[in-house]
C-alpha cells in the first residue's frame, strides 16, 4: 500500500534549500513559512486557487527625517535634504537600490578620503535621503542581504550603508562637535539594525561604506 506521506529524495531536499537561498530566506523565515497553513496558501496560488499580491512600499521621501542619536549633549539642525520633485512619495522597489563603494580612490595608494571628498565625487547627486534609511528601520525585511555581512577585510570594517542626501549639523557646548557634519548609516550589528550616531564628514571613510544610491532614472 503506497503511502500519502511526501517523502524527499536528497537531490530534491538540496533543491528546496538552493531555491530558499536564492529567495534570500533566513532560518528564522524558513520557521515562518512552514507555521500554521501558510505553505498550504503557496500550493493554492501555484494551482490557481488563490494569488499573492506583494504590498507596495510608498516612502514619505520628502519628509523630516529622525535626528542621530547616541550624543545626548548635542542638538542637531538638518543642514541638506534632498527631496522629489514633482512627487511627495518614493516607491520602494529594491532593485533600484545601487549600493556602490563610497569612493574610487583607495587603490591609488593615496590616504583614505573623507565623507566631504567623497561627497564631492558623487557631484551634485548626493544620494538618498535618511527618510529611506528610517523606512527600512521600520520595514526591516526590506533591507538588502547584502548588509548582514556585518564585517569585512583584515581591518575588520563594518559594512555600513550610508544615506547621504541628508546631512546634519551638531550644535554643541562640546567643541569636539560642534560645528561638524555628519550623515546616518544602517548597520548590520551582528544581533539587530542600527543607525546609532553618525558618520563625520571630516573624518576617513573606510571601505566598508557603501553609498545608497537609487539607480538612473529612479
Amino acid at each position: 500500500m503506497q503511502s500519502d506521506q511526501l517523502v524527499l529524495t536528497v537531490d530534491q531536499a538540496q533543491e528546496v534549500q538552493s531555491a530558499l537561498s536564492r529567495a534570500g530566506f533566513t532560518t528564522s523565515e524558513v520557521k515562518m513559512l512552514t507555521s500554521k497553513h501558510r505553505l498550504g496558501y503557496v500550493r493554492q496560488a501555484l494551482l490557481g486557487g488563490a494569488e499573492i499580491t506583494l504590498q507596495t512600499h510608498l516612502i514619505d521621501y520628502n519628509r523630516p527625517p529622525a535626528m542621530p542619536r547616541g550624543y545626548p549633549n548635542v542638538k542637531w539642525e538638518t543642514i541638506e535634504h534632498d527631496v522629489l520633485r514633482g512627487s511627495l512619495r518614493f516607491r520602494w522597489n529594491p532593485h533600484w537600490l545601487n549600493l556602490q563603494p563610497a569612493s574610487k580612490n583607495w587603490d591609488s595608494g593615496d590616504k583614505s578620503p573623507t565623507g566631504f571628498d567623497i561627497l564631492r565625487e558623487l557631484g551634485s547627486y548626493k544620494g538618498l535621503n535618511a527618510r529611506v534609511l528610517d523606512y527600512l528601520l521600520e520595514h526591516e525585511h526590506l533591507i538588502p542581504p547584502i548588509l548582514k555581512k556585518a564585517r569585512r577585510g583584515e581591518r575588520c570594517d563594518p559594512i555600513r550603508a550610508v544615506f547621504p542626501g541628508t546631512i546634519y549639523l551638531a550644535h554643541s557646548d562640546d567643541e569636539e562637535y560642534d560645528g561638524k557634519q555628519g550623515v546616518r548609516a544602517l548597520e548590520w550589528s551582528g544581533s539587530y539594525w542600527s543607525s546609532y550616531g553618525v558618520v563625520w564628514l571630516d573624518h576617513s571613510w573606510t571601505k566598508g561604506e557603501l553609498i545608497a544610491l537609487a539607480l538612473h532614472g529612479q
